[in-house]
C-alpha cells in the first residue's frame, strides 16, 4: 500500500526541479532562513495576525500597546511564502483565514498539495501541474500519525525548519510531507495563534539555541477554541471583570525550570499578556 502511495505520487507531482510559477515578491508575508533574525520572525508572525483578522478592533483593556489579539472570522485564504537556507527557493503554503489552518502548498514541482476536503482548501493558481490530495487530513492525529512524530519534544531550530521546507518542495513521500506540515504548523499557525510559542521560537531563529516543544504548549494548542472563547467572553465584560473559573495557561519558557510558566487567565488582560496572539472568532 505504501509503494502504491508512493509510485502515485512520483506520477502526479513530476520532476521536481521546476520553481512555482509565482514569485516570493508577491507581498505575502515572507521569511527567509537562515539570513532573516528572531525579531524578523515576530514581524512575520505579526504580519500573518494582522492579514487573518477579521477587521475588528484588536485591544484589550488595559493590556497595553504591545498586547493586541487579533481575531479570527474573515472568509477566504492567505499566503505564506518560507525561502530555503541559501538557496533562491522557496515553498508557498495557503492558511484559511478563518481559523488559521494550514490547508496545502506548492511543491517544487508545481503542484498544489492539499489536506483534507478539497472544498475547505482553497483556491490553487499557479499549480501548472495540478492539484494532489495528501493521504492524510488536516487534523493533528492524521498528520502525527503519518509523520511517525508527534508535537510534544519537536526539535524547532533554523535547521529543523529548513529541512521540513525541503520536504515540502520535494514531496516525495507522505512521512516526510507529514512531517513538514506539522513543522509548519507549529512555526506559522500556533506561532501566530500563541504569543509563547511566537517569542520561544523567534530565540532560535537568532541561531544559537534548539527549541524541544514542550507538552504543556502541545495541550494548550488542543484547547485553543475553548481558551479563545473564555478570553472573548472576558472582552465584553467591564474591563477588569475576573472569570471565578479561570482556565490554566501557559507562558514563556522558565530558564530555572526549563518549563513553561503556569498562568492562571482569569482576566482578559492575563490572556493577552502571557497567552494569546489570536483568538478563534469574536
Amino acid at each position: 500500500m505504501i509503494a502504491l502511495a508512493v509510485a502515485a505520487i512520483a506520477g502526479l507531482l513530476g520532476p521536481l526541479g521546476g520553481a512555482p510559477s509565482a514569485h516570493a515578491e508577491d507581498g505575502n508575508p515572507t521569511y527567509y532562513l537562515g539570513a532573516n533574525n528572531g525579531y524578523d520572525y515576530i514581524n512575520f508572525i505579526n504580519d500573518i495576525r494582522n492579514r487573518v483578522n477579521d477587521g475588528g478592533s484588536t485591544s484589550v483593556p488595559n493590556a497595553g500597546s504591545g498586547y493586541n489579539v487579533d481575531h479570527t472570522g474573515g472568509g477566504g485564504f492567505i499566503r505564506v511564502d518560507i525561502h530555503m537556507w541559501g538557496n533562491p527557493n522557496f515553498v508557498r503554503l495557503q492558511l484559511r483565514r478563518s481559523d488559521l489552518y494550514l490547508v496545502g502548498w506548492w511543491t517544487g514541482g508545481s503542484t498544489y498539495n492539499y489536506l483534507g476536503n478539497r472544498n475547505g482548501a482553497g483556491p490553487s493558481n499557479g499549480a501548472s501541474h495540478g492539484e494532489w490530495q495528501c493521504p492524510f487530513g488536516e487534523g493533528y492525529g492524521d498528520i502525527e500519525n503519518t509523520a511517525g512524530q508527534g508535537r510534544t519534544g519537536l526539535a524547532i531550530d533554523r535547521d529543523t525548519v529548513n529541512g521540513a521546507v525541503w520536504n515540502l518542495w520535494n514531496a516525495s513521500n507522505p512521512r516526510d510531507m507529514a512531517r513538514g506540515v506539522l513543522m509548519m504548523t507549529q512555526f506559522i499557525s500556533e506561532a501566530a495563534r500563541f504569543r509563547p510559542l511566537r517569542d520561544e521560537i523567534a530565540l532560535t531563529m537568532n541561531g544559537n539555541s534548539t527549541l524541544y516543544l514542550p507538552g504543556e504548549y502541545a495541550d494548550q494548542e488542543n484547547s485553543w477554541s475553548p481558551l479563545s472563547a473564555a478570553f472573548n467572553g472576558l472582552l465584553r465584560q467591564p474591563p477588569g471583570t475576573r472569570d471565578n473559573t479561570p482556565m490554566t495557561g501557559w507562558g514563556r519558557i522558565e530558564p530555572w525550570t526549563g518549563r513553561p510558566q503556569r498562568i492562571i487567565l482569569d482576566t482578559a488582560v492575563a490572556y493577552a499578556q502571557y497567552v494569546l496572539g489570536t483568538s478563534l472568532r469574536r
